[in-house]
Formats: structure tokens, C-alpha cells, sequence
């Protein structure tokens, strides 16, 4: 069984804490890359 990171109750959704990190890592190194910043 996955761990739940979030539940979105209205429509029904729930994130693992895996989606939860790899769809967290995504943005940090798109915003990084607008910064300047690289992992």
C-alpha cells in the first residue's frame, strides 16, 4: 500500500508521497532553471 500525501475530496483525487516528490522535484528544477539554479 502507498503512503497518501493529499486527498482533493471534491473531485475525488489522491496523491502518493511518491507523485508528491517527483511532481515537487519537477517544478523546483523548473523554477531553479529560471533562476539560475541548477540541482
Amino acid at each position: 500500500m502507498d503512503s497518501i500525501a493529499h486527498i482533493r475530496k471534491m473531485i475525488g483525487k489522491v496523491q502518493t508521497v511518491e507523485q508528491h516528490l517527483l511532481e515537487t522535484k519537477e517544478l523546483a528544477e523548473i523554477y531553479g532553471e529560471k533562476w539560475g539554479i541548477s540541482i
